[in-house]
């Protein structure tokens, strides 16, 4: 009895794997390979910017904007960046702290600050904008996990989850942007 009990449970379960493995494979050949979205754009002549933008929402259901970027002028090309913005009057973030990366395995990753020049009036700053450096994140992240950001808010704490598309687009920038156009 206990035999056959076995049996059954070893064919049922030789049966889910292969009918998972089947699934499996039907999926991965209905979607389509995942795309970078970089975008360059003409700032002035001889100066251009490769960026990648989502549009994400927090832990509250406020919607951000992240935005990786890299400039490059005169063939020169400029560290990479990454920009968050909230909504208006909702949230400050504190300039003087860095963003905390964490994804699913435990790896955390500290971006700095880098918001001296991000503002053309630099008495007025807006306070629900900071931008951090990515030159020393990007070569470290794994695009296989998604990643969660700690923004150092002043009032809330705030979490916005990067999907693994989105880091995808974030090394693709730097890849994009290593020739730029003469």
């Amino acid at each position: 009895m206990l035999i056959s009990v076995c049996q059954n449970l070893w064919n049922f379960t030789q049966r889910f794997l292969v009918l998972s493995l089947c699934l499996g494979i039907i999926l991965c050949a209905l979607t389509s390979p995942a795309q970078a979205r970089v975008q360059q754009i003409e700032e002035a002549p001889g100066q251009i910017v490769y960026q990648a933008r989502q549009t994400i929402r927090d832990q509250q259901n406020q919607t951000w904007q992240v935005i990786a970027f890299q400039r490059a002028k005169d063939s020169q090309m400029g560290h990479p960046y990454l920009r968050v913005v909230g909504f208006p009057g909702l949230t400050s973030i504190d300039p003087q702290l860095p963003l905390i990366m964490t994804n699913a395995l435990g790896d955390r990753l500290i971006a700095p600050p880098a918001s001296e020049n991000l503002f053309t009036d630099a008495a007025n700053p807006e306070p629900h904008i900071a931008q951090y450096g990515l030159m020393e994140i990007i070569p470290k992240l794994n695009i296989a996990v998604p990643l969660r950001l700690e923004i150092p808010s002043l009032e809330k704490a705030v979490t916005l989850n990067i999907s693994p598309s989105a880091l995808f687009e974030w090394q693709n920038l730097t890849k994009s942007s290593r020739t730029p156009p003469e």
